[in-house]
């Protein structure tokens, strides 16, 4: 459960701007300093037909297992959505589940099917506070979790190394966070699981011990430098080009925003 805490003088770090933070700090700086910070998750503007695809894909998938809890899978039935890209990807991911119920229950293990958690909102307090939006977390053991993302997208392609590198630090925090507000006190976290319906793929991964530890080092970082009020370098890169803080960040772009990013933070 998602703990709404009392305004504070630093905001709390969320994954997502976490994972800006590794790529470019310059931008996290922009983006925390950003009004419109919180402003992020699932929307319902088709003006981008793919997040909205995938938003669409993340609200079939939450409500999934509660509407299927007693049904086993030969009677499971679902109203077709109105995009038809859409209704491949459930069609799809349906598939898989009925593939993993199978399995499951051939290898007597059928109480691993439903997730431990679905949809789960953590928060963490301290100095600079983290929370974290998981999508799934299932039981693949007596006492193992794997923590499962949704990803729809072409390129959330794990069989790229540079994908895995950045899944493992956004499953790194995603664990880290969990270990520290100790939501699964009695469980190891061992391994992620990243489902694609674009790419139709399903990809499951030992949990890293060295990006765990990267995460921790990182966050320090981060906590270092707003606390401390220290420059967040930039790091060019041809991401720079779809950068929604270009504008400040060079002086090659001069049309103002309405943020004052030299305020310290």
């Amino acid at each position: 459960m998602l703990i709404f805490m009392k305004e504070k003088k630093y905001k709390a770090i969320r994954k997502s701007a976490f994972m800006v933070y590794k790529q470019c700090p310059r931008r996290f700086e922009y983006n925390y300093k950003d009004p419109k910070y919180w402003d992020y998750g699932a929307s319902d503007d088709k003006s981008d037909m793919k997040i909205w695809r995938g938003n669409q894909f993340h609200k079939f998938c939450e409500t999934f297992f509660d509407k299927i809890i007693t049904i086993p899978p030969k009677d499971w039935s679902f109203p077709t959505h109105e995009d038809e890209v859409v209704q491949r990807m459930i069609f799809w991911f349906v598939g898989k589940e009925v593939e993993r119920h199978i399995k499951l229950e051939h290898d007597k293990q059928l109480e691993y099917f439903q997730p431990l958690a679905n949809e789960l909102k953590v928060y963490y307090e301290n100095t600079i506070d983290r929370t974290g939006h998981i999508d799934r977390i299932d039981r693949i053991g007596e006492k193992e979790v794997c923590v499962v993302e949704y990803k729809a997208g072409q390129s959330y392609n794990m069989e790229l190394p540079e994908r895995i590198t950045s899944m493992n630090a956004e499953i790194g925090f995603y664990t880290q966070l969990l270990k520290l507000a100790k939501v699964y006190p009695d469980y190891k976290i061992t391994h992620w699981k990243v489902i694609n319906p674009v790419l139709q793929k399903v990809w499951m991964n030992k949990i890293s011990p060295i990006s765990l530890r990267s995460v921790e080092t990182v966050f320090a970082d981060m906590v270092d430098k707003i606390t401390k009020k220290k420059v967040f370098p930039k790091k060019i890169s041809p991401l720079c080009h779809w950068c929604p803080y270009k504008v400040p960040c060079d002086p090659f772009y001069d049309k103002p925003i309405g943020i004052d990013f030299n305020k310290p933070l």
